[in-house]
């Protein structure tokens, strides 16, 4: 399954991005670039992960390197909802960390 995303604009100037399918090596790359340019063009992200059925290790390296790259803009980078694979995967990296 390939990734799709969804866009709607939020009242405070802010990008709420649903994202269904899959987080993984194969759809980071060209997520990296779509979620540069959303961060760049509003003032935060509001991401919804609950439609993401699969994730790994590079879905979760982007996560971290965006939510560095607002920080360093001082831009928002919320993750609102989340689903079990993508709890799972944070949970496991936040344990090793």
């Amino acid at each position: 399954m390939k990734l799709r995303i969804l866009k709607k604009k939020g009242e405070d100037d802010t990008i709420l991005l649903t994202m269904i399918g899959e987080l993984t090596i194969y759809t980071a790359g060209k997520l990296k670039s779509v979620l540069l340019n959303e961060l760049n063009a509003f003032s935060g992200i509001v991401l919804n992960l609950s439609g993401i059925d699969d994730a790994d290790t590079a879905g979760f390296q982007l996560i971290l390197f965006m939510k560095r790259e607002a920080d360093t803009a001082g831009k928002g980078f919320i993750i609102n909802e989340a689903s079990a694979r993508v709890k799972s995967i944070f949970s496991l990296y936040n344990e090793i960390i």
